[in-house]
């Protein structure tokens, strides 16, 4: 499977943390219920009653304080059919950052693996899109999810039947149309309210009172038939007994005018959780767990480097023409690599229909079968190199147009390919029309700017995409592009779209004159295997050396009042917070026989531990701590495994932690440069996306420009926030300071540090300063005073502090006889006035000096 980027491990594990903050309150919801029959029972006051069922319920405001370390953070409350309050955040994610891959790794972390999962989309192309990867068994995504489930995944439609046998043994996914849930008049949603005999089995008998008013407590709210109390044997019923969770996908679709409406839809299906994916959240409903941008997909080669736009032409048959010419020398430029790519131009027309073209009547406009006879019959292009994609003519269905027998190169279109079509060897929009329609022209810049194979290649030529278009004045197309990407999740990235014959490319930062010749090496972590050192590899190095089979995972802390719980039948739905009776006692034989699968168990592991033998003797202790009938443990499995999965993370990242530790102190992981694969060399340059020239330059505190950064020019644009540009600004006016630097996240020349956990540690400055008879090496890491005592500050600032202590243990001489030591830290924002007075600027004027070892 294709391991997810590093902006998409980021959103995972947001999300994660979001998610355990509930999964903690549900807990709490479940003991207040608890405690609600034990003083109806005793008779306690009414009033005593009452003020605890108003703490039965989710506190999703102070969850989301929590998760955000900010209680100003306003959290947008979304409720069910029933009154309840219904969990929902957002994924902010421009085009092409895969969202239905984030979508499908959140499901995993949900722990749901059985049950309802509505998918809902906005358009019909992206409805074949979406329902074509998840049947795809070879498609990375299903794979993830086959993986969660234990295989054990169903794509169902909503006119197909569903049995309760289905959705309690699978993960029903049902890709949705939005149309269906918010239009009244719709005939799918007609069909979604009304009863079916299909759906009979989920419902009491019709004549049996008593057990209609049981169900009835037990699943309140459905629709029933008029002037009864008999549920609607419908599909909508159906989904509000099974509280799906929804993902939304392209959220944003729905304009603002009715986004109300749909979201009003959206929430009468009674669902468990929504998870919104969009370039542009509502801010009245949505609730953004995370901002994904455009630069982070630069930096993951998910999308080509920049737009390009050609000037305009006084017709549209020399815009063609030009078009194809450009198009005839990018593939000339394939041949030259090492993987094969096809360059394909989408050319947008006014007309496709060819009943207008046989009468006619299209007037001025250009038709789809004029563009196809001028790249025949002028330019000679074969006609098997072009296809007509449209309502009435789809000459693509079938093609697979990242294969190599396939000839098309030229694909004539007016709206079909504005949504739902990904091809990343797509490189050039040629408009054909004067852009009345302005939505549909970055809908259509969407299909042209993934990457092949989402890495860049050697020729710049083939890392950018290009438009074609007639136009008065192109400055203007620039700048409505730029507003439209803006609105896509692209507004960090002023010039990401350029004139051709202006074109501004990303901008080189060179050393600064003073240390354009010197050699600057910094320490990195090293690991000795036999004779050689190499780069640390966390999984090599680190899990491989945990010693599996004596790792126990204890019973929840709480096991008691879990026992209790789970007696009753009573069981947390880790997604809705809602408790819930499964089973009464007329299914006591029934239940007997239900127990856990070791097998789904096991999946449910299989990122945490390797091997599957390891994991499920881990498993198998488990359940033989909890001391609890094993029908138990499969009817209140969410919960257990949301336990066990928490308690083995922490365990693992414990002996993690142990072991490297272990290995530092006997000399096997090394954090110095006395070894050649322990060595950065700082390069002499590297890209970044540019700012303005002049006016956006970082001045200092108090008169000038910045002057010490080790690259040159900076601009207020390099920096994340506000807390970075004055720590810069602070370092610059330090007495002591050598040079500093700050470290662009993720680009691939940068430096970065490891510690005992997966991901890399990007620290978001470095800096050099030259005091008497030492070197002080300095790594920055920044945060905001509310970022101060979350986890994962914790853990960097652990992993900072030792690495600061070993590289000063090893007392390094550099160039000019000085002894290099490390002093690494966290700066919380409040820190900065305090630490420039106690630190930075003690010592003497530094004078440029190589930092590299004798």
């Amino acid at each position: 499977m294709m391991p997810l980027k590093e902006y998409q491990q980021d959103v995972v594990i947001d999300f994660e943390n979001w998610f355990n903050l509930l999964n903690q309150d549900q807990k709490r919801v479940v003991n207040v219920q608890s405690d609600i029959k034990k003083a109806q029972n005793a008779d306690l006051s009414k009033e005593h009653i009452e003020k605890l069922k108003t703490e039965a319920k989710l506190d999703l405001p102070k969850i989301w304080h929590a998760f955000k370390n900010n209680e100003n953070e306003t959290w947008k409350e979304r409720l069910d059919h029933a009154g309840n309050s219904i969990p929902h955040v957002c994924v902010k994610v421009p085009t092409g950052g895969g969202k239905t891959r984030i979508a499908a790794a959140i499901l995993q972390k949900t722990r749901k693996t059985r049950g309802l999962v509505i998918w809902m989309i906005p358009t019909k192309a992206i409805e074949v899109q979406t329902t074509n990867i998840l049947k795809d068994k070879e498609h990375p995504i299903r794979q993830m999810l086959d993986t969660h489930t234990n295989n054990r995944v169903m794509i169902v439609k909503k006119d197909t039947r569903i049995s309760k046998y289905d959705l309690e043994n699978n993960m029903c996914i049902m890709p949705l149309m939005l149309q269906s849930t918010n239009r009244k008049k719709n005939k799918d949603f007609l069909k979604m309210n009304r009863s079916s005999g299909t759906y009979v089995e989920f419902f009491p008998p019709t004549d049996d009172v008593k057990k209609i008013k049981k169900f009835n407590k037990k699943h309140p709210k459905l629709d029933m038939r008029e002037g009864t109390i008999t549920p609607e044997t419908s599909l909508k019923n159906i989904m509000r007994m099974y509280k799906p969770i929804i993902i939304l996908d392209e959220a944003h679709k729905a304009s603002a005018k009715n986004f109300g409406e749909w979201a009003k839809y959206v929430n009468e299906l009674g669902p468990s959780m929504v998870i919104e994916l969009t370039a542009t959240p509502n801010e009245e409903y949505s609730n953004t767990l995370r901002t994904i941008t455009g630069k982070d997909l630069l930096d993951e080669s998910m999308i080509k480097k920049s737009i390009i736009l050609a000037q305009d032409a006084p017709n549209w048959q020399l815009t063609l023409s030009n078009a194809v010419k450009k198009l005839q020398k990018l593939e000339k430029n394939t041949r030259r690599q090492n993987k094969y790519i096809r360059p394909i131009m989408v050319i947008r027309v006014e007309l496709t229909d060819p009943k207008i073209y046989e009468s006619d009547t299209q007037g001025n406009k250009t038709h789809a079968i004029d563009a196809q006879k001028y790249l025949i019959e002028t330019l000679g292009i074969p006609k098997n190199q072009i296809a007509i994609k449209s309502s009435s003519t789809d000459e693509l269905k079938g093609e697979n147009l990242m294969e190599r027998n396939s000839p098309i190169r030229y694909i004539i279109t007016k709206n079909a390919l504005m949504e739902g079509w990904d091809c990343p060897f797509a490189y050039m929009l040629v408009i054909l029309d004067n852009l009345q329609s302005q939505t549909s022209l970055t809908q259509l810049l969407g299909r042209i700017m993934r990457q092949p194979y989402i890495t860049y290649t050697n020729d710049d030529l083939l890392n950018k995409c290009y438009v074609y278009c007639m136009y008065e004045d192109v400055g203007d197309v620039i700048t409505l592009i730029q507003k439209q990407l803006h609105d896509e999740g692209f507004g960090s990235m002023k010039y990401y779209i350029q004139e051709e014959d202006k074109i501004k490319e990303r901008r080189t930062n060179a050393r600064r004159s003073d240390f354009k010749d010197i050699e600057i090496h910094l320490p990195t972590i090293s690991h000795k295997d036999g004779n050689k050192w190499v780069d640390m590899d966390y999984e090599k190095h680190i899990t491989s050396n945990i010693s599996w089979e004596d790792i126990v995972i204890g019973p929840p802390e709480n096991i008691r009042d879990l026992e209790k719980r789970m007696k009753k039948g009573i069981v947390i739905d880790v997604a809705s917070g809602q408790s819930d009776v499964l089973f009464d006692e007329d299914d006591t034989d029934k239940i007997h026989h239900i127990a856990p699968s070791m097998s789904e168990w096991t999946a449910s592991i299989s990122e945490l531990v390797p091997n599957a033998w390891n994991a499920s003797r881990i498993i198998r202790d488990f359940w033989c701590d909890l001391k609890i009938p094993r029908h138990l443990i499969k009817t209140n499995e969410n919960e257990l495994q949301s336990c066990l999965i928490k308690k083995l993370k922490k365990e693992i990242i414990h002996r993690a932690e142990l072991i490297f530790k272990e290995k530092i102190k006997n000399k096997k992981i090394k954090f110095d440069m006395q070894v050649a694969s322990s060595i950065f060399k700082m390069p002499d340059t590297y890209e970044i996306i540019p700012g303005d020239d002049g006016e956006n330059l970082l001045e200092k505190r108090k008169r000038g420009y910045i002057q010490r950064s080790l690259f040159e020019p900076v601009y207020k644009e390099d920096f994340e926030n506000d807390l970075e540009r004055k720590f810069a600004q602070y370092l610059d006016d330090a007495k002591a300071i050598e040079w500093w630097h700050r470290v662009a996240a993720r680009n691939k020349s940068e430096y970065y540090l490891r510690g005992w956990k997966k991901d890399k540690i990007y620290p978001d400055f470095i800096a050099v300063f030259n005091k008497k008879d030492k070197r002080i090496l300095r790594i920055y890491e920044t945060k905001g005073i509310h970022l101060g005592s979350n986890d994962d500050t914790k853990y960097k600032e652990k992993v900072l502090e030792l690495l600061g202590r070993t590289l000063s243990a090893g007392k390094l001489t550099v160039s000019g006889n000085k002894t290099l030591e490390g002093d690494f830290m966290i700066v919380l924002e409040d820190d900065i006035h305090s630490l420039i007075k106690t630190g930075i600027t003690e010592g003497e004027s530094a004078e440029p000096m190589p930092l590299k070892v004798q």
